[in-house]
């Protein structure tokens, strides 16, 4: 093997073995590394590391400083959500994720049997937007009285977190193509329903740069956000 006489042609063989590794392109590639050497190195680079290098270079050119998002950015709102989770329950009392009062209102009980409470951000509406991630007394105190009410006594509350997500004031996400930017593309803005939003509208992503746009996406287009 040629890439064992020679110093360079060795380097050229780890660059490719990992790039393969982390790529896995077609398994011939690996067979021409091996077998070919420093020279079957060289020319996988060539054909297969060098786009990736030019990926990732007008990656950086397209986003610098998220400035290419900049008209976006103020049109999704960096909401918090808080939350509790209680000691583990004896009982099973909820097997199934719970909403109220048109999603202000969420819980669940995981698999150790803690209810999970959520929600209640129009309790200090205007506190609630914000990207701190810190929790409030009163938002809390909500949260603990509405656990009492579900349960008829007051749990003990053995975890407290806070989180922000952007909330469209339409309430639908924000994807597609980027209305002024070449080659840009959005995928956000979930209003707190990320979880399943976000693959859903990946996936909606990948089919339209490849050419197979969903009608679903004319509904989500950033474009309505800066008419």
């Amino acid at each position: 093997m040629f890439g064992l006489f020679y110093p360079y042609g060795i380097v050229l063989q780890a660059i490719a073995l990992l790039h393969f590794a982390r790529r896995r392109p077609d398994m011939y590639w690996l067979w021409i590394i091996l077998i070919g050497g420093g020279l079957g190195a060289l020319i996988y680079i060539v054909i297969e590391v060098a786009p990736d290098v030019g990926l990732v270079r007008g990656a950086f050119q397209v986003f610098p400083r998220r400035k290419r998002i900049k008209e976006l950015e103020g049109l999704i709102i960096p909401t918090r959500g808080q939350m509790i989770a209680t000691e583990p329950l004896s009982e099973r009392l909820f097997p199934m994720p719970h909403y109220g009062r048109h999603g202000y209102d969420y819980w669940h009980q995981n698999e150790e049997g803690r209810l999970i409470v959520g929600g209640f951000r129009d309790a200090d509406m205007d506190s609630e937007f914000t990207a701190e991630e810190t929790t409030t007394e009163r938002i809390q105190g909500a949260l603990d009285g509405f656990a009492e009410a579900l349960l008829g006594r007051r749990p003990t509350v053995e975890h407290r977190w806070a989180g922000v997500f952007g909330l469209v004031p339409d309430l639908m996400p924000v994807v597609g193509r980027h209305p002024v930017q070449d080659g840009v593309w959005i995928a956000g803005g979930y209003s707190g329903h990320g979880n399943v939003l976000g693959l859903m509208c990946g996936d909606l992503v990948a089919q339209a740069i490849a050419g197979e746009p969903h009608p679903l996406l004319e509904r989500m287009s950033p474009a309505r956000l800066v008419a």
